[in-house]
């Protein structure tokens, strides 16, 4: 007969699958969000327990986990209106009468659609209460209609759309929750199997979404500090990224040699989704411009350290003695992201020395003095930050937050680049 197992949103049934869980919804979370506890056994004996495994985590993490695979809201709505229009040709094409179907279709929008949708959740509404639904809108009775080709009439090829749906109609601090109790119970899983890592790595080979993406900076103190600022700011985000090890490959650090890196990948055909990301000054601006006669393939995205409010006016010395200038774009390393706390020395901020000329890109190349000072005052504050995590919010970390922001919006998609439906197979969604 096979056991049933449920993820629900909000306490919300919202995908039922028969024997195992799906594996591509498992990649929404990581064995952190596993929980193992004992409960009374309904309908057992007084005494009885059952003990009780499942995924959890937030609806607002989840909502996080998805952008960064590329599941966007933005997504969910144009393979949603792509879906709408391949539906109603399908109908106009098909003998029967669909007329009621199709002046529904015509008129629904993704907006209309996911306002019904958070009505069904918060009513806990399911397609056997027949009576409640007979009083309900028409998009509503359509969403909770038998639909042999989607869940809920949610026309989208990957189930992780949907989800990312579902979450935006709920509180972010909402559970998402796989129940897995009963698979382990009646043997289709073992009781310590990790079953969300198992599964996550059967699917690595299959698409570039379900593996972390890659992380490439100029140097080893770009990686320390950002991937220290993730697993503070975003741990939830920590298994979706990976950095390159500049200590264990030895590699060489550089915007010169960061650019060789995203030749050396684009040539070897690395299907990882891969973010290169060279810091804000005129040696970046060098390296970029002597990229863009390389074909990159669209798995992998060159950025800049993102300009910054404190870079607007800030200290500078050169020929003229200590003078304040917008150096975004000129000497943005990865040290002037610490935060103003950390940058603050006894006469203001530690100020940018300028040094080399580029001919190519007709400006200076200045660097910001006292680098190592600098990283062990990071240092310091990192340590304050882990040992009492409300350190984080009386120290600066909007440098280092806006880098991260970047990196997770690396790969946000144009809807108006998207291919139709009708063009691309259901296997490269």
């Amino acid at each position: 007969m096979g056991t049933y197992t449920e993820l629900t949103v909000n306490g919300y049934d919202l995908i039922s699958t028969k024997s195992a869980v799906v594996p591509y919804v498992m990649t929404i979370f990581r064995e952190s969000d596993r929980k193992e506890f004992e409960r009374p056994r309904e309908g057992g004996d007084d005494g009885e327990v059952e003990t009780v495994v499942r995924y959890e985590c937030s609806a607002g993490k989840i909502i996080d986990r998805l952008e960064v695979m590329g599941f966007t809201l933005v997504r969910a709505q144009a393979d949603f209106e792509e879906g709408l229009k391949d539906k109603v040709a399908q109908l106009e094409d098909s003998a029967g009468d669909w007329r009621t179907e199709l002046s529904l279709l015509k008129r629904m929008t993704f907006k209309s659609y996911m306002k019904a949708f958070g009505k069904v959740v918060a009513a806990n509404l399911h397609y056997y209460d027949r009576e409640e639904i007979k009083k309900l809108g028409q998009t509503i009775r359509y969403i909770l209609d038998n639909h042999d080709d989607s869940w809920y009439g949610f026309l989208v090829d990957d189930l992780r759309l949907l989800i990312r749906m579902a979450c935006q109609v709920v509180p972010a601090s909402a559970l998402v929750v796989q129940d897995i109790s009963q698979l382990i119970y009646s043997g289709y899983y073992g009781q310590s199997e990790t079953v969300c890592e198992n599964v996550t790595k059967a699917l690595l080979a299959q698409h570039p979404e379900n593996s972390s993406r890659i992380i490439l900076t100029e140097g080893s103190n770009d990686v320390y500090a950002l991937k220290a600022g993730l697993e503070l700011l975003y741990p939830h985000l920590v298994g979706y990224y990976s950095f390159l090890d500049f200590a264990s490959s030895r590699a060489q650090g550089g915007a010169g040699q960061l650019a060789g890196l995203v030749k050396a990948f684009a040539g070897a055909g690395i299907t990882n989704r891969t973010i290169a990301i060279f810091d804000n000054d005129t040696g970046a601006q060098e390296a970029l411009k002597g990229l863009e006669k390389t074909s990159i393939p669209p798995n992998i995205v060159t950025l800049r350290y993102p300009d910054i409010p404190l870079l607007k006016k800030y200290p500078t010395i050169g020929p003229a003695g200590l003078v304040p200038l917008n150096v975004n774009g000129l000497a943005g390393s990865i040290e002037l992201y610490f935060g103003r706390d950390i940058l603050k020395n006894g006469n203001g901020l530690t100020p940018i020395q300028w040094r080399g000329y580029s001919d190519g890109m007709k400006q200076y190349q200045g660097e910001v003095m006292n680098k190592g000072q600098l990283l062990e005052a990071f240092n310091d504050r990192l340590v304050r930050c882990r040992k009492n995590s409300s350190e984080i919010g009386q120290t600066d970390w909007s440098g280092i937050d806006a880098v991260l922001q970047t990196i997770f919006h690396a790969f946000d998609v144009n809807p108006a680049r998207r291919q139709s439906r009708r063009t691309k197979s259901k296997s490269t969604q």
